[in-house]
């Protein structure tokens, strides 16, 4: 989550969920976040790659308009990154 104007800061890893059950952290690297994603208030994707895994990960980012100091973003007050899983 980010607000209108500001690069989002993405995760270094994404949980990996293995056929056998493990899970485990796993290093991603995101591509490159245009500005005009992060822009105006809304959602987009950023796809990802993980070492020796296809396909690429995904993660939706949610940009919330900009409140004043004493009133906080309450788009962004709780929500969680999420991105795809996958087995290998």
């Amino acid at each position: 989550m980010t607000v209108v104007g500001v690069a989002p800061s993405l995760p270094a890893t994404v949980k990996a969920k293995w056929s056998n059950g493990d899970v485990t952290d796993e290093k991603v690297t995101w591509d490159s976040v245009q500005a005009s994603s992060y822009a105006k208030a809304g959602t987009f994707t950023v796809s990802g790659k993980v070492t020796g895994y296809q396909p690429s990960v995904k993660a939706s980012v949610r940009v919330c308009e900009k409140q004043n100091m004493y009133r906080p973003c309450t788009c962004c007050t709780g929500g969680t990154w999420t991105a795809n899983h996958w087995t290998g």
